[in-house]
């Protein structure tokens, strides 16, 4: 299991589905290349519950990339 963080993103405003897109092109190049467009077998891509990250755009575009999008559970309160 490798939890290693291959690329990172930041902004002096909110991030957006867009800059989250990104990241995952840059995450992906960092581990296999920057030619490869797809990851070579299916990789969990780790994020919490943010509108950038659930965005039908972002999920659809993570499984186009071979991405596997999987966001942490909510937390409850007892």
């Amino acid at each position: 299991m490798n939890r290693e963080v291959c690329a990172w993103t930041a902004s002096r405003r909110p991030l957006n589905g867009g800059d989250i897109r990104t990241l995952m092109d840059k995450a992906l190049w960092a581990r296999f290349g920057e030619t490869v467009v797809t990851a070579p077998h299916a990789i969990q891509w780790l994020s919490d519950n943010g509108p950038q990250y659930t965005a039908t755009a972002s999920v659809l575009y993570a499984h186009e990339l071979g991405l596997v999008p999987i966001t942490t559970p909510a937390y409850k309160r007892d």
